[in-house]
This record gives C-alpha cells, sequence and structure tokens, in this order.
C-alpha cells in the first residue's frame, strides 16, 4: 500500500539522489523500500538508492460503487468502493484516467461517480468515459 509523507534526498531530484532520509539534515536513513515521486521508482537498500524505473503510479481512491447513468441523484451515494487513477492532484480533474484495478489494466466504466474531498460533506462527482474523467463537480455547489 502507498503512503503519501514527507521525505528528504541528498540530489537535487529523485533521479540524482543517492540516499532517501527521514530528515532535512539527511542523517536519518529512511526505511529499505521503494520511493516513487509520481514518475519514477527507486528501490533503497541499506540507505543505498539501487535501481530506477518510470512508474505508471496509480494511486487509489474512495468512489462509489457502480455508476450512476447521469448526474442526478449521484450526490447521495455510498463510497465504499476503491479505484485508481494517475492523478497527481489531491482530486479528480478533467483527463485524469481512472481503472478498476492497481496496475491500470481496466478502464472504469462509463457514468456518474463520487469520490470524497476535504469536507466530507461535499464529495466531487465525476463523469467517466472510456476511462477517462472528462466532466466534474462539487456536490456542495
Amino acid at each position: 500500500m502507498a503512503i503519501s509523507s514527507t521525505y528528504y534526498l541528498d540530489g537535487a531530484s529523485l533521479s540524482a539522489a543517492t540516499a532517501v532520509f527521514d530528515d532535512p539534515l539527511l542523517t536519518i536513513c529512511s526505511a529499505d523500500g521503494f520511493y516513487s515521486d509520481g514518475t519514477v521508482v527507486r528501490q533503497q537498500v541499506g540507505c543505498v538508492l539501487v535501481s530506477e524505473a518510470v512508474c505508471a503510479c496509480l494511486i487509489p481512491y474512495n468512489s462509489s460503487t457502480e455508476p450512476f447513468p447521469n448526474s442526478e441523484g449521484v450526490c447521495g451515494q455510498e463510497m465504499p468502493t476503491t479505484y485508481y487513477t494517475n492523478s497527481v492532484t489531491p482530486f479528480l480533474i478533467i483527463g485524469d484516467l481512472v481503472y478498476q484495478d492497481s496496475i491500470g489494466a481496466t478502464p472504469l466504466n462509463d457514468g456518474w461517480y463520487i469520490t470524497p474531498t476535504e469536507i466530507p460533506e461535499c464529495p466531487l462527482a465525476y463523469q467517466v468515459l472510456s476511462g477517462m474523467v472528462i466532466s466534474t463537480f462539487n456536490c456542495c455547489t
């Protein structure tokens, strides 16, 4: 499972760094594992970044279970399901790709869905067509 947190690098970018640290003074090495900046993934082993790969880093988000055929009534849905996106923003925007699976093999079905925002009572409604967000609106506006 992906964890979003603040880390510090000993280089100008993840690609240029040799290690990942937990503190800004670069004295506490981060745990062994995989780190990503959203474009590149690198594995750290023993405080050394040893590999680099370009990723299609998909981010999980909670959403409604079934798509609505239109926007009417979508804001009243529950959000018990996890879907995946390539979005680099904290919320979905037009043009984001959305998937049913974490590897991006199955696009989300066409229709309207909702997903939480920072204000729980005001979820974001979004319309999907061919696995892409084509329209959005905030349920409280």
